[in-house]
């Protein structure tokens, strides 16, 4: 903008032929527009100054809470993993122990019965069928043992 003013001048300057006293009322306009345009940039300079440090505290600040955020979610999601794989191992415990008590109470039958309709997933399967075999063994261990009268 400043340099279109200038041309402006120059053109002024070389294609009017009149008085001195015009060319220089112009050129004092001209002036006085150029001092309020660096007043204004002034202004504009200070103010920027002023909110640099600012903004650049508030981006520090913030990331700063970021990360904080960050760091506070990944240690939530370590938790629950933690919890879901202490679960998963009190789940087992439980079907082992359930498997055992079911045994002592209502025998194989009612270990299948169980089984087959309250819990049903892989691992407690699993157990149910060692535990059948297991009191299988037993229950020919002990026919064996009353056949030759040893316990």
């Amino acid at each position: 903008k400043l340099k279109e003013r200038v041309e402006n001048l120059k053109k002024e300057v070389k294609g009017d032929d009149g008085s001195l006293k015009k060319m220089g009322q112009n050129i004092d306009k001209q002036l006085n527009e150029i001092g309020e345009y660096l007043e204004a940039s002034e202004e504009i300079i200070k103010r920027e100054a002023e909110l640099k440090p600012k903004v650049s505290t508030s981006i520090t600040s913030l990331t700063a809470s970021i990360t904080e955020l960050e760091t506070e979610i990944k240690t939530v999601k370590n938790q629950y993993k933690e919890l879901e794989r202490k679960s998963e191992d009190i789940k087992k415990k439980y079907a082992v122990g359930g498997v055992f008590a079911g045994l002592k109470k209502f025998g194989v039958e009612g270990i299948i019965l169980f089984s087959d309709e309250e819990i049903g997933s892989e691992e407690f399967k699993a157990v149910h069928a060692l535990t059948t075999s297991l009191f299988t063994y037993l229950t020919k261990h002990n026919q064996l043992c009353e056949k030759c009268g040893k316990e």
